[in-house]
């Protein structure tokens, strides 16, 4: 997402509770603004460098209501990359019939199944791609890697 569309969205949700705040970019940073001066920014627009500028007066104020956790937590949301997970599909065509066709790693018992399920407890089916280039190197799994499916899944 651009940095004017993040901007706007921020603007938008952060003017719902508090109209009066201006949200802008500031010295390459996403920052918001209060009865003209910055209090808070992310620097480089960066979801974790989140900075407080803020005197003991608006200190005080923006911890009553809140104002500092809601952009926090909004801009970070907004700012933060999505990382792409995948589900491993190991059996594909007329045995795709079965029950067992993606990969599941139980990552603390550290064994290796096939399941239907995206997610069972404790089990996992979705991988990101470095995940999955670590069990390709794994000599305990017998798969032709050149053959797997990789479906994108959403793993929010």
């Amino acid at each position: 997402m651009d940095k004017g569309k993040i901007m706007n969205q921020l603007q938008q949700k952060m003017q719902e509770t508090y109209p009066y705040v201006e949200v802008l970019e500031y010295c390459g940073a996403l920052a918001f603004k209060v009865e003209g001066r910055i209090i808070a920014r992310f620097k480089d627009w960066n979801p974790d460098s989140y900075c407080m500028e803020c005197g003991p007066n608006y200190t005080e104020w923006a911890l009553s209501n809140g104002i500092l956790l809601e952009f926090y937590k909004e801009g970070r949301k907004l700012l933060k990359k999505p990382i792409k997970k995948y589900a491993v599909k190991v059996l594909k065509g007329d045995i795709a019939t079965l029950d067992s066709q993606y990969l599941s790693v139980n990552c603390q018992a550290n064994r290796v199944a096939f399941s239907d399920e995206y997610e069972m407890e404790g089990w996992h089916t979705s991988f990101t791609e470095k995940e999955i280039e670590n069990l390709k190197k794994r000599d305990d799994i017998a798969i032709d890697w050149d053959k797997v499916e990789l479906e994108e899944v959403d793993d929010e």
